[in-house]
C-alpha cells in the first residue's frame, strides 16, 4: 500500500464523516446510541468541520509529504488518531453501542499508520544542498 493511498482514504474518510457530523448531528450520534441537547449538537458539528478541514489539508497536500520536513505532520496526525482512539476505548467502556467499536478500531489502524510513517521518515536522510 502506497503512502499516497493511505493518506487518500484517511483525507476521505476524514471528510466524508466531518460533513456527515455537521449535516446530520442527530442521526450520526444515535448510530452510537447517543443523543444530545441542541448545544450539544453544535459543538458535535463544529468537532466535525474540524474533522473535515483536517480531511481537506490532507487531501490537498498528499503528494508532498514524503520527506523527512513531513515528519511534524506525521507525528501530529499520530497524536490526533491516538488521542481519538483513546476516547473511542472510554466511550466504549462507559456502554457506548457497538458502532463504538469500529472507530476503535479505525482510530488505532491510523495511529499505527501514522506512527509506522513517522518512523520511518525520521530514518530518511536529510539531502546535502
Amino acid at each position: 500500500m502506497s503512502l499516497r493511498f493511505l493518506i487518500s482514504v484517511f483525507a476521505a474518510a476524514q471528510t466524508i464523516g466531518g460533513i456527515a457530523c455537521v449535516a446530520a448531528p442527530s442521526m450520526m450520534l444515535g448510530s452510537f446510541e447517543v443523543a444530545l441537547p441542541a448545544m450539544g449538537l453544535v459543538v458535535y458539528q463544529f468537532w466535525g468541520a474540524s474533522m473535515a478541514a483536517v480531511g481537506v489539508l490532507c487531501w490537498l497536500l498528499r503528494d508532498r509529504w514524503d520527506s523527512r520536513d513531513s515528519l511534524p505532520v506525521w507525528a501530529a496526525l499520530a497524536g490526533l488518531n491516538a488521542a481519538n482512539a483513546a476516547l473511542a476505548v472510554k466511550g466504549q467502556v462507559v456502554g457506548a453501542g457497538a458502532s463504538g467499536w469500529a472507530m476503535v478500531v479505525l482510530y488505532t489502524f491510523f495511529t499505527l499508520v501514522f506512527l509506522v510513517v513517522a518512523i520511518r521518515s525520521m530514518r530518511q536522510e536529510k539531502p546535502h544542498p
